[in-house]
Protein backbone atom coordinates (compact mmCIF):
# COMPACT_ATOMS: atom_id res chain seq x y z
CA UNK A 1 0.00 0.00 0.00
CA UNK A 2 1.23 3.54 -0.71
CA UNK A 3 2.02 6.16 1.93
CA UNK A 4 -1.09 8.16 0.99
CA UNK A 5 -3.83 8.27 3.59
CA UNK A 6 -7.16 6.67 2.86
CA UNK A 7 -10.46 8.49 3.30
CA UNK A 8 -11.17 6.21 6.28
CA UNK A 9 -8.29 7.83 8.15
CA UNK A 10 -10.13 11.17 8.08
CA UNK A 11 -13.67 9.92 8.66
CA UNK A 12 -13.17 9.08 12.33
CA UNK A 13 -14.88 5.71 12.08
CA UNK A 14 -17.29 4.37 14.69
CA UNK A 15 -15.82 6.48 17.53
CA UNK A 16 -16.79 9.70 15.78
CA UNK A 17 -20.31 8.40 15.15
CA UNK A 18 -20.71 7.48 18.84
CA UNK A 19 -19.55 10.97 19.91
CA UNK A 20 -22.01 12.60 17.51
CA UNK A 21 -24.85 10.45 18.83
CA UNK A 22 -23.95 11.33 22.43
CA UNK A 23 -24.17 15.10 21.84
CA UNK A 24 -27.41 16.53 23.24
CA UNK A 25 -29.83 18.18 20.83
CA UNK A 26 -30.40 21.88 21.63
CA UNK A 27 -33.93 22.78 22.66
CA UNK A 28 -36.01 25.22 20.61
CA UNK A 29 -35.44 27.88 23.31
CA UNK A 30 -31.65 27.64 22.88
CA UNK A 31 -31.63 28.26 19.11
CA UNK A 32 -31.53 31.90 18.04
CA UNK A 33 -33.54 32.74 14.92
CA UNK A 34 -31.59 33.68 11.79
CA UNK A 35 -31.36 37.35 10.81
CA UNK A 36 -31.24 38.47 7.19
CA UNK A 37 -28.29 40.56 6.06
CA UNK A 38 -29.71 41.62 2.69
CA UNK A 39 -33.11 42.31 1.13
CA UNK A 40 -34.09 42.60 -2.52
CA UNK A 41 -37.38 44.16 -3.60
CA UNK A 42 -38.04 44.14 -7.37
CA UNK A 43 -40.45 47.11 -7.08
CA UNK A 44 -38.08 48.91 -4.72
CA UNK A 45 -38.37 49.74 -1.03
CA UNK A 46 -37.42 52.78 0.99
CA UNK A 47 -34.05 52.96 2.71
CA UNK A 48 -34.76 53.24 6.43
CA UNK A 49 -32.00 55.84 6.82
CA UNK A 50 -32.46 58.27 3.91
CA UNK A 51 -35.80 57.23 2.37
CA UNK A 52 -34.44 56.63 -1.15
CA UNK A 53 -36.34 53.85 -2.95
CA UNK A 54 -33.91 51.14 -4.02
CA UNK A 55 -34.11 47.47 -5.03
CA UNK A 56 -31.23 46.27 -2.83
CA UNK A 57 -30.87 47.03 0.89
CA UNK A 58 -28.39 45.72 3.48
CA UNK A 59 -28.81 45.34 7.22
CA UNK A 60 -27.03 48.04 9.23
CA UNK A 61 -27.81 47.46 12.89
CA UNK A 62 -31.59 47.03 13.06
CA UNK A 63 -32.31 48.86 9.79
CA UNK A 64 -32.34 47.87 6.11
CA UNK A 65 -30.45 50.61 4.29
CA UNK A 66 -29.26 51.43 0.77
CA UNK A 67 -25.66 51.00 -0.37
CA UNK A 68 -24.90 54.67 0.23
CA UNK A 69 -26.09 54.57 3.85
CA UNK A 70 -24.49 51.21 4.74
CA UNK A 71 -21.45 51.58 7.00
CA UNK A 72 -19.09 49.09 5.38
Amino acid sequence: MSEDSTLDAFAGGEAAEEEADAAPEPSANEIAPATSTYAWSPAGAACEACGEVVERRWRDGDELVCESCKSW
